[in-house]
């Protein structure tokens, strides 16, 4: 297929500034795409040092999946939806989670929009994440997943910026080499690459298992995995199976 035909189109904008890194990854990449959304920020990065003066959340209310267009990424996305994320709730029996810490009072621009895109995960076939003001503010995250063998999988990670003047420019870049990118697309995705690690030891170890339906922000793994399995190549239509709402 050409070229065009699979990138996101804010990648290829003349006035983006692009930074990557890329990894040849144990494991099976599934398990990083199905891992992508959903629950996983505030338990599998909870120990991030990119992140540890931010506070984080209990719980996303009225979460939902739509696939849709969103913003100046012509191509259809995989979009999570919710309300604003409750910082803290009382659970029957276990207490109040998060538990406060002081040092935790930084919080992150998810809800402001980047280029017209406003959800903060999404993915696209053939197997794309985007990220909004990751691995910076006011950047797009962009990772993908190539299989080479039944263990292992090259892992392409990719930050779009649109620095404004070159001072601005200067400034990105001496900061993503410093800190966005060894701290924020380095360790602290590295901690992804344990899990999946973790994860395709387990299957060799007990056989394959999925997300399950007893934790709603899993709609969002479980759909995707509907939408690869489902939608081939060239496909313009929705299988009616999926149950996906356009939005």
């Amino acid at each position: 297929a050409p070229l065009e035909d699979d990138v996101p189109h804010l990648l290829l904008r003349e006035d983006t500034m692009v930074k990557s890194r890329h990894n040849l990854v144990y494991g099976n990449w599934r398990y990083h795409a199905e891992g992508a959304g959903g629950g996983h920020f505030q338990m599998l990065h909870r120990d991030a040092i990119a992140f540890i003066f931010n506070s984080f959340y209990s719980y996303q209310p009225d979460y939902d999946v739509h696939l849709g267009e969103e913003g100046d990424d012509r191509r259809r996305w995989l979009l999570e939806k919710s309300g604003v994320p409750v910082p803290r709730s009382d659970y029957p029996g276990l207490g109040a989670w998060p538990p406060t810490r002081w040092w935790r009072r930084a919080s992150q621009p998810f809800w402001r929009p980047v280029r017209g895109v406003r959800t903060v995960t999404s993915m696209s076939m053939p197997g794309y994440l985007r990220v909004i003001h990751f691995p910076m503010n006011e950047a797009v995250y962009y990772e993908w997943y190539v299989a080479v063998d039944e263990n292992h999988y090259n892992y392409f990670q990719v930050s779009c910026h649109w620095p404004g003047n070159p001072i601005s420019r200067l400034w990105t870049h001496l900061w993503w080499h410093a800190y966005a990118g060894p701290l924020r697309m380095g360790r602290f995705n590295d901690q992804d690459k344990a899990m999946v690690r973790d994860c395709t030891d387990w299957e060799k170890r007990s056989g394959r298992h999925y997300p399950t339906p007893l934790y709603r922000p899993d709609i969002y793994p479980r759909k995707w995995i509907e939408l690869a399995n489902s939608t081939a190549r060239g496909e313009e239509t929705v299988p009616p199976a999926l149950g996906l709402k356009r939005g």
